[in-house]
């Protein structure tokens, strides 16, 4: 008689699924272009008592996976260069969301993401600005060559 149900609901979180894959995936390409530089801790930083309560404090708490060869492992993992199930790109694709927050938040990590379809398009219009040079060069040209 006293007994209540309560209806269990999904937790709201900021960033579906979708979203985090999508901020990884302009991650990647952004590292790959060159338009984020990423510091990782030398081995001088990780023996530093200092730096590694920094590192465990931006929420890094294997200190020794946290080197290049554990980011590598994980961008390879969700790009899709190394195979893998599903579930352990989808985990591969979380931990990445992850660090980019915390390599940004130890101030680790610089540049901006760019997402691969806006750069595609930026290059197409350079190339039509480009060609658009190209016709008034011309033009000025044929103008000269005419005379007034």
């Amino acid at each position: 008689m006293g007994e209540t149900t309560q209806e269990v609901t999904s937790p709201t979180v900021l960033f579906s699924q979708e979203e985090r894959h999508s901020i990884v995936r302009s991650f990647i390409w952004s590292y790959i272009t060159g338009s984020v530089k990423i510091a990782f801790p030398t081995d001088a930083e990780l023996r530093d008592p200092v730096t590694k309560e920094k590192l465990l404090e931006v929420g890094i708490q294997d200190i020794e996976n946290s080197t290049k060869t554990l980011f590598r492992d994980l961008m390879m993992m969700s790009s899709g260069a190394t195979k893998a199930t599903q579930d352990q790109v989808d985990t591969a694709i979380n931990r990445l969301f992850g660090l980019i927050f915390n390599l940004r938040n130890g101030q680790r990590l610089e540049g901006i993401l760019i997402k691969p379809e806006v750069e595609s398009r930026v290059d197409s219009l350079e190339e039509r600005v480009s060609g658009i040079e190209k016709l008034f060069e011309e033009l000025r040209n044929r103008l000269k060559v005419q005379g007034p």
